[in-house]
């Protein structure tokens, strides 16, 4: 059940999640499936350090799913695009609820949590406020348009603000970082990198997927026997590098038949967005959108090989170690954030940005070569169980930024 902003079973729930003698933590995300899907396993682990733990986004399919782990969902209002109204609606409802629940820490993800959250965590006198850069986006990347131009300089200086007020800002690469302290965005004694929101080793095995499951996606996504799926999943963004995979399907599609593109995630609304249209004008026997897939460790295990062309800013993409710890070679750019996943030319290849015949090429080696692809995949099994252990990162998280 959704518990309603300043309700009674937000109360009730309260006192009972109270009774644990653990810490009491706020987890504060842009929707209910952010929470669920990459974070899970951090929800888990802080319900076995026996802490109070609240999920708090906006609502949806999966808050049902968020509260059977045993933690509580609260919800807000969040608008994804920026507006001084609703942003100080938003602020506001996070102040309310903290200071009802007496958090002693609150752990922001994403651009607008970490700034309003921060500062509702703040007013609201909370001792420990973490914020999760997860990645800077396009706004810190090349400015485009009267909107971004104007945008840039204002967000820089929330971030500032918010990193002044937060106990400590946790990073995922280490460029975030730096650029954080060149630019004095944040002082070096109150940032931290911890690489990676990690994986669930044990969850992300081969042993534990359903054929069936697989062979249903794989249906969906057509071919016939003997398809080699080349998968990206993301939301449908332009930044994300969605041209240049088209335009690589196109290429590897003159030279192979047995090859298949396969686009996976939402359609985004927004300016970057990529419309539902130039999806459907472009569908070929080579490269088809699939739109959304419930568990994506189907996806993955049905996959040659996972892409991810982006050319923006990004944390470190859960997308790409997931496939990794499945045992799937990685074809990426060599862009912030991306390049912590590929150990070029052992796990998988890096290609410069907006370079679609590079990507193509670098994919074409891998659907060409079974053996290549086989120990790629090997290989990207093993670093994702060297550098992106769930168990390491929840542990540094909790001892270094919640305590």
């Amino acid at each position: 059940m959704i518990a309603a902003p300043e309700s009674t079973a937000d109360q009730a729930t309260g006192d009972m999640k109270s009774q644990k003698t653990g810490l009491r933590v706020a987890i504060v995300g842009p929707d209910d499936f952010s929470l669920w899907q990459p974070r899970r396993g951090l929800i888990r682990y802080l319900l076995e350090q026996n802490c109070e733990v609240w999920a708090v986004s906006t609502p949806g399919d999966y808050v049902t799913k968020i509260e059977s782990l045993g933690a509580s969902h609260h919800q807000v209002d969040m608008a994804r695009r920026f507006n001084p109204i609703d942003d100080l609606k938003f602020t506001f409802q996070l102040f309310r609820f903290f200071r009802r629940h007496r958090f002693d820490v609150v752990h922001n993800l994403t651009t607008k949590p970490n700034i309003f959250g921060v500062f509702a965590a703040w007013f609201a006198r909370v001792k420990h406020i973490v914020m999760s850069v997860e990645g800077l986006g396009q706004v810190f990347g090349e400015a485009q348009g009267i909107k971004m131009k104007i945008l840039k300089p204002a967000l820089r200086k929330l971030y500032k603000l918010a990193c002044a007020m937060a106990t400590r800002t946790r990073f995922m690469n280490p460029d975030d970082e730096q650029f954080f302290v060149e630019n004095k965005l944040v002082k070096p004694e109150k940032s931290i990198l911890i690489v990676g929101e990690g994986v669930n080793l044990a969850e992300y095995s081969r042993d534990l997927l359903d054929g069936k499951a697989i062979e249903s996606v794989r249906q969906r996504a057509g071919g016939s026997a003997g398809t080699k799926y080349v998968t990206m999943i993301t939301r449908a963004l332009w930044s994300k590098g969605v041209r240049e995979f088209i335009e690589a399907s196109k290429i590897v599609g003159e030279r192979r038949d047995n090859v298949k593109f396969i686009l996976i995630g939402p359609i985004d609304a927004g300016s970057n967005g990529v419309p539902k249209s130039y999806l459907d004008e472009n569908e070929t026997e080579t490269f088809k959108y699939l739109g959304f897939v419930d568990d994506l460790r189907d996806a993955f295990a049905m996959s040659e090989v996972v892409v991810l062309p982006s050319y923006t800013r990004e944390g470190v993409p859960n997308c790409l170690i997931e496939a990794m710890a499945l045992g799937v070679p990685i074809v990426t750019t060599d862009n912030v954030g991306c390049r912590e996943c590929v150990n070029d030319g052992e796990t998988g290849y890096l290609v410069p940005v907006r370079d679609s015949k590079s990507l193509a090429e670098a994919i074409d080696k891998i659907v060409s070569n079974d053996e290549l692809s086989r120990r790629f995949g090997e290989a990207s099994r093993q670093k994702v169980e060297d550098d992106f252990n769930e168990r390491r990162v929840f542990e540094r998280l909790y001892n270094e930024t919640y305590q």
